[in-house]
């Protein structure tokens, strides 16, 4: 049984420190306005640009990452926190989306 007991307090502690990370990259990354991560913290002044990525290429972008932990939290934890990271994850689903469909939109319907 101290087996058991053993595995679901690594679970917890896993689960927590997966928590801590994710509210430390919402309050580095995270565009509060227009939904999604940007690539950087935009505190470095030689960088001219705070881009989103929301292409997947060779490599997932950090949004499409981002999407994916978000549900898997919303997995493992309960009730308001639980809420909470469904909502960011479709929302920033959503903003995906759109964001594909205005860049895309000429060549959508031109066909």
């Amino acid at each position: 049984m101290s087996g058991l007991d053993g595995s679901f307090g690594v679970f917890i502690a896993r689960t927590s420190v997966a928590n801590e990370m994710h509210c430390l990259q919402d309050t580095l990354f995270l565009d509060k306005d227009g939904g999604g991560y940007f690539n950087n913290t935009g505190e470095d002044s030689s960088v001219l640009l705070r881009v989103k990525e929301d292409h997947d290429g060779a490599e997932p972008s950090g949004n499409s990452v981002s999407a994916l932990n978000l549900i898997r939290l919303a997995s493992l934890v309960s009730g308001s926190k639980a809420e909470h990271y469904k909502q960011n994850a479709e929302h920033l689903l959503v903003c995906k989306l759109l964001s594909f469909l205005i860049k895309n939109s000429f060549s959508l319907f031109m066909h």
